[in-house]
């Protein structure tokens, strides 16, 4: 027991063991009208390690949420993310989920959600403005999506 509260460990180590906790597993018997996953302001899902240990795949697809995350009001595929980070599109996709626990088509509405919850927050918009600024082109799709991962509506919240 000693060693676990003593024993200096690497912030990289720490990581990788953590992962397996962080990554979301959504049982097959789910309805589908529930949320998937409620997440909060406080949650940061970009926040990824900055480390020279990773694999270079753990590194493009930290690279690419990173893009993702700077770019979620243009229009984003998984093949022209692949492509920026140099990866086949198959292998991308693969890699995304086994990295984050989310395939890219989940991970990025709940980007764009995270972003929305921020905007709504700390500016003076409109929920048709934070709709659109988050990257989403639809505001009905928006509602959705927003009351779908936060459990709410945006005009509640």
């Amino acid at each position: 027991m000693w060693n676990y509260f003593v024993k200096p460990v690497a912030q990289p180590e720490i990581v990788r063991s953590l992962m397996p906790l962080l990554r979301v597993q959504v049982s097959k018997g789910w309805p589908r009208h529930a949320p998937r996953l409620c997440i909060t302001p406080e949650q940061n899902i970009s926040n990824g390690p900055s480390s020279l240990s990773l694999s270079r795949s753990e590194q493009a697809i930290l690279k690419a949420r990173c893009y993702v995350e700077s770019h979620l009001e243009d229009k984003l595929s998984e093949r022209m993310l692949a492509r920026y980070c140099g990866l086949s599109a198959a292998y991308f996709s693969r890699t995304f989920k086994r990295v984050t626990g989310l395939s890219f088509r989940a991970f990025l509405p709940q980007a764009r959600v995270k972003r929305a919850m921020s905007l709504l927050e700390n500016e003076s918009l409109t929920v048709t403005q934070a709709c659109f600024q988050a990257g989403f082109s639809n505001l009905s799709h928006f509602t959705v999506m927003f009351r779908r991962y936060v459990g709410l509506s945006p005009s509640v919240y």
